[in-house]
């Protein structure tokens, strides 16, 4: 995972959030006013974010040489 300040507007799903010492996948969302987000997370009540935050984004998995298959 790596680290990036988002807006609320940012977030996306799978989208971790460090609280408490623990990292909380973001489920599912809604918008609960102008510029702030309801957090769904797993194992954990809602949380509200009402502006920027440091979040944890998982790595994009690269696929190298998928369609180059020996013969």
């Amino acid at each position: 995972m790596f680290a990036i300040d988002l807006h609320p507007q940012s977030v996306q799903l799978g989208d971790h959030i460090l609280l408490e010492g623990v990292y909380y996948p973001i489920k599912d969302m809604r918008d609960v006013g102008f510029g702030e987000k309801l957090l769904i997370l797993d194992s954990r009540p809602p949380w509200r974010m009402t502006g920027p935050l440091r979040m944890y984004r998982p790595k994009e998995r690269e696929t190298v040489g998928l369609e180059e298959v020996p013969k």
